[in-house]
């Protein structure tokens, strides 16, 4: 007898960026507080390591070719934050008012 192929149902995916490891930690909390098993939904926490909100939102950026459906960023704004970032941060979808 043949083996059944179960068709599984295909997930969506969320990329948190933080700034920081204690970002990093946060979004992991929050992570495991609010997604539940089975729920349809992949959550991957990843950090910039520092250096700005710039660099934050350029790592978000190019984490973003990883084919995530949703991608948001926690970050500083007290450093790096233009409104050249602001505005590239809106193209890309980082950030809506």
């Amino acid at each position: 007898m043949t083996p059944r192929h179960l068709n599984r149902p295909q997930c969506r995916t969320l990329l948190l960026v933080g700034e920081g490891e204690t970002e990093q930690a946060f979004l992991q909390h929050v992570k495991a507080l609010y997604v539940q098993r089975g729920s349809g939904l992949r959550v991957t926490v990843r950090c910039a390591h520092g250096k700005g909100a710039s660099h934050v939102v350029d790592y978000a950026i190019r984490q973003r070719i990883h084919q995530f459906d949703q991608v948001a960023a926690l970050l500083d704004t007290d450093t790096g934050w233009s409104i050249a970032v602001q505005k590239r941060a809106q193209e890309k979808r980082l950030l809506r008012r």
